[in-house]
């Protein structure tokens, strides 16, 4: 199953969301929904994750009408949760097994890949 993101679609956005419940990341968390538009951005365009702090994080601080900084700490605070919760999954995700908590980009790459080029076997 490939998941093709339309960010105006909320069957997209409840697969993602429906996914970040399973990491153990909770909608409590502004980092939820903040980390799951960023999802949608970078599959619509897989390039804005070569450059996450220029191309993602200005992009979704516009839309929730916050700082970027703001953004880059509530998705790495969402990224430490699904790391202590469910490790596993976040290293089955990856070609090779994490030995300490993903960076933003490497959490947000791992989701994004993880719709676009896997079977999605966790949903």
């Amino acid at each position: 199953m490939t998941l093709q993101m339309n960010l105006n679609s909320e069957q997209n956005f409840s697969e993602i969301y429906r996914f970040f419940l399973l990491l153990g990341i909770t909608p409590n968390y502004l980092g939820f929904y903040q980390a799951a538009y960023a999802v949608a951005l970078c599959m619509k365009e897989p390039e804005r994750l070569i450059s996450v702090t220029k191309s993602i994080y200005p992009d979704v601080a516009k839309y929730f009408r916050t700082s970027a900084g703001s953004v880059e700490r509530n998705i790495r605070t969402v990224a430490r949760i699904s790391w202590d919760s469910h490790s596993k999954v976040l290293s089955d995700l990856s070609s090779e097994s994490l030995q300490k908590q993903p960076t933003v980009s490497q959490f947000l790459s791992l989701i994004v890949f993880y719709f676009l080029y896997s079977d999605c076997k966790y949903l």
